[in-house]
C-alpha cells in the first residue's frame, strides 16, 4: 500500500470528502467562523435539515439554543487549538421541537503541519435513547428503594427504615427519645366504617405526626395501628407526647361523618448500652402501662 504522504493532494482531499460524506456517524466541518462548510447525510438527518441547505449556516442558526451549546465547545477549540471531546449538550432543536435530545459533541481542530486550526471537525453522537433509558432505570431504582423503606398506606418510614435509623443513632452514641404510639379505638373504625375509612384515619394521623416533628426527626409506621417517633434528645418527650394525644384526638372527616380515635403513647429515652430491640421494648412497655391506666398519656 502506498503511504498517504505519497498520494496527490487532490486524491487525499477526494478520499477524505467521500469518507466524511458517506460516514454513518453524524459529521461536519466548520470554518473558524463556526459556519458549516460540509454536513454529511447523517448529521443533516440528526439536525433535521437538508445537508445541502445547511452549508454556510452556524449551529445556532440551524438549532437555536442547542446549537449555541455546540458553538461554545467549538469556540473553545478555536481559542486553544485543543480538541473538546465528550461534552453532552441537551435541549430541544428548533428544527424538531417534539422532544428534548441529548447529544455528545466532539470538536477537533484541523491543522496543517501543527499550525493553528484552519477548520474544525464536528462529530455528534445521539445519546438520547441511552440517556432516557438510564433515567428510567434510575427512577425505577429510586422507586424500589422508596418502596423498600416506606409504608404504602401512610408514606411514612416503615419498620425496616426505623430499625436502621435507630441503629445509626445508637452506634454513633446519639441517644434520641423514642415514642411508641398506639391508636385507641382504631379497630372500631375499621369494623364499623370499613378498611377504606381505617386507611384514611392512618393517613391523617401520619400527616399530623409528620407535621409535628422537625426534618431531622423520624416518624415511622411500626405496624397495624402503631407508630414510632424518634426525636431529638433535647426535647421534653413526655410533654410532647401529651400534645400529640390531643392532636391525634381531633376529628377526622370521612364520608360526611366525623371519625375519632385516641392514643396511648409510651416514652423511652435512649442511653449507653441500649440495643435497638431493647429500646423499642421499653417504649412498648411504657405505652402499655399508659393504656392500662387509661390516661392516654
Amino acid at each position: 500500500m502506498t503511504p498517504s504522504s505519497d498520494l496527490p493532494p487532490w486524491l487525499i482531499s477526494g478520499v477524505a470528502d467521500i469518507v466524511l460524506t458517506s460516514s454513518p456517524t453524524p459529521t461536519g466541518v466548520l470554518n473558524l467562523e463556526l459556519r458549516h462548510v460540509m454536513v454529511n447525510q447523517a448529521l443533516g438527518k440528526l439536525y433535521g435539515v437538508d445537508p445541502r441547505t445547511a452549508t454556510g449556516s452556524t449551529p445556532v442558526q440551524l438549532l437555536g439554543h442547542l446549537g449555541g451549546q455546540i458553538e461554545q465547545r467549538c469556540r473553545a477549540v478555536v481559542g486553544t487549538g485543543r480538541a473538546e471531546l465528550g461534552h453532552v449538550v441537551t435541549g430541544v432543536p428548533s428544527t424538531a421541537p417534539e422532544g428534548e435530545v441529548h447529544w455528545q459533541v466532539d470538536c477537533l481542530p484541523v491543522s496543517h503541519e501543527n499550525g493553528p486550526p484552519g477548520a474544525l471537525l464536528l462529530v455528534v453522537t445521539d445519546i438520547t435513547a441511552r440517556t432516557r433509558a438510564m433515567r428510567s432505570l434510575n427512577e425505577q431504582r429510586r422507586s424500589l428503594a422508596y418502596q423498600a423503606s416506606h409504608d404504602p398506606v401512610t408514606g411514612l418510614a416503615n419498620r425496616f427504615q426505623l430499625l436502621e435509623v435507630l441503629q445509626y443513632h445508637l452506634s454513633g452514641q446519639s441517644f434520641p427519645n423514642v415514642l411508641m404510639v398506639d391508636l385507641d379505638g382504631f379497630k372500631e373504625v375499621n369494623d364499623v366504617h370499613g378498611h377504606a375509612a381505617g386507611d384514611q384515619v392512618l393517613a391523617t394521623i401520619a400527616d399530623r405526626l409528620r407535621n409535628s416533628v422537625r426534618t431531622e426527626d423520624l416518624v415511622a409506621r411500626y405496624g397495624g395501628d402503631e407508630f414510632v417517633l424518634v426525636i431529638r434528645p433535647n426535647v421534653d418527650a413526655r410533654a410532647f407526647a401529651e400534645r400529640l394525644v390531643d392532636l391525634i384526638a381531633e376529628p377526622i372527616p370521612w364520608a360526611g361523618k366525623q371519625l375519632s380515635v385516641g392514643a396511648s403513647i409510651g416514652v423511652a429515652e435512649a442511653g449507653p448500652g441500649d440495643s435497638v430491640s431493647g429500646l423499642l421494648h421499653r417504649a412498648d412497655e411504657a405505652m402499655y402501662e399508659v393504656k392500662a391506666d387509661r390516661k392516654g398519656t
